[in-house]
């Protein structure tokens, strides 16, 4: 178990633009793909692949929000 404070003031996104990586104890943010200026960086709290229903599901049962991502939007 550790505490890493500032990673957890990262959001969700089903279209996050970072990962979180794990070197033993040591815990680092990683760029998923080119972050423009001014955007919020994001992670992933749940597996992508799962349909928009199962994600917002597991979503809203384990984290207590409705996810409103781009990606969630756009599955509609």
């Amino acid at each position: 178990m550790g505490l890493y404070p500032v990673l957890a003031l990262c959001n969700h996104s089903c279209w996050p633009n970072c990962a979180v990586m794990f070197e033993g104890r040591v815990a680092s943010l990683r760029a998923l793909r080119p972050i423009r200026k001014g955007e919020e960086l994001s992670i992933s709290y749940i597996e992508l692949a799962l349909p928009t229903s199962e994600r917002r599901r597991m979503l809203q049962d384990g984290y207590c929000f409705h996810c409103q991502c781009s990606r969630c939007c756009a599955d509609r």
